[in-house]
């Protein structure tokens, strides 16, 4: 019959997680409990009618199962290891005689249920419950009303996954109505959990603040020499620190004061002028850069910036393509003198930084229009 061989593949499921994995690891660290929980059920049953008075089992003339004879449950466990459950079974009589085959079941019970499992001290895998309730069932439509026992056994495979086995003994209400059983096997599914530790887990806990507490005594009784003697450790520590770190800061001091230096020579070698609306270098202007070129020979580090400027006469397009004539004319200039191309930047400003009063349109002398084509000499990078 299909129900053997639902309760046969039930219990090879869990007889294979087991010798696979062995009991599983949350079933025997009893680091946690499971207090509460959902659960859903899905599974077959049969209906034995071994006697009135609920006599012993009789497979082959009382129990009735086919196909079609299904089992759902939905229960709700809470930490006082009480629970409720709501069952609904259906199913057909057959096998029995030519009145009963092919009947009608459908049964619908609320059993209050109480876990075995914590009274017993049993892993957490083996779970057995008793449960006390009422059910209402009907028979080819003759409804009956009964007072229900349960006994039954879950093997939980994991925390959430399980095979559930369960015998319902069912007392009529009816005066009419006959005793019956309900066996039934199926999967198990419960989520919405909550926990908390297990009694050894609590006792370990507790064994566990005892040895923190003792070792902060222990550590509260080192001797004043060794608090001394650590004391010392830490204050020489820190005098050394502070000595790298002032060595740092003379060093990085002494950096800046080099730099500077190498700034001014570059600003004491002066400035370069060229004549109005020209690019060539006057002797003037080749001593400046002479000067400028044993700078920068010295210092081989430097980045230098070239940046010419024109007075505010003609456009400024005009002026800004003079002006990067007159830059690249000195980078050039600078070049012959033995300075890599590749440590200058030359770029050209036109008439963006007038250095007085003679801006478009203003009349100015000659000398005063001079001092704006000038040339100046900028580190970029050192």
């Amino acid at each position: 019959m299909k129900f053997q061989n639902f309760l046969v593949l039930c219990l090879l499921i869990s007889a294979n997680a087991m010798a696979q994995n062995g009991i599983p690891k949350h079933v025997l660290t009893k680091d946690s409990i499971i207090n509460s929980y959902t659960k859903l059920g899905l599974g077959v049953h049969i209906i034995d009618r071994s006697g009135k008075d609920l006599g012993f089992y009789d497979s082959d003339q009382s129990w009735h199962i086919n196909g079609s004879s299904w089992r759902a449950s939905y229960g709700k466990y809470y930490d006082n290891n009480f629970g409720l459950e709501v069952v609904g079974s259906f199913g057909r009589f057959t096998g029995v005689n030519d009145a009963l085959n092919d009947k009608t079941f459908f049964g619908l019970d609320l059993h209050g249920i109480y876990n075995l499992q914590e009274d017993l001290g049993l892993n957490q895998w083996l779970d057995p419950f008793l449960g006390l309730g009422a059910g209402y069932s009907e028979f080819d439509k003759i409804a009956k009303f009964s007072l229900n026992t349960t006994v039954g056994l879950r093997l939980w495979i994991t925390q959430r996954i399980g095979v559930e086995l369960s015998t319902n003994g069912k007392w009529a209400i009816n005066k009419d109505a006959t005793n019956y059983m309900q066996h039934a096997a199926g999967l198990v599914y419960r989520f919405k959990m909550k926990k908390s530790l297990s009694v050894e887990a609590e006792e370990a806990l507790e064994k566990l603040k005892i040895f923190e507490k003792e070792n902060r005594r222990k550590h509260d009784s080192i001797s004043d020499s060794e608090r001394l003697e650590a004391l010392e450790d830490i204050a020489e520590d820190a005098a050394v620190l502070a000595a790298e770190k002032e060595k740092e800061k003379e060093a990085l001091a002494k950096e800046t004061r080099r730099k500077d230096e190498i700034k001014k020579s570059i600003t004491n070698s002066g400035l370069v002028y060229f004549e109005f609306d020209g690019i060539e270098l006057d002797k003037a202007s080749k001593d400046v850069l002479e000067k400028l070129a044993r700078v920068l020979q010295n210092h081989p580090e430097v980045q230098l910036g070239v940046f010419a400027y024109a007075d505010s006469r003609g456009t400024d397009a005009y002026n800004l393509a003079l002006s990067q004539k007159r830059a690249q004319k000195v980078a050039n200039y600078l070049t012959q003198l033995g300075i890599p191309s590749n440590r200058i930047t030359a770029k050209g400003k036109g008439e963006t930084s007038i250095l007085n009063e003679c801006t478009n349109s203003v009349a100015c002398s000659a000398a005063a229009h001079k001092i704006n084509r000038r040339t100046e000499f900028v580190v970029i990078q050192f």
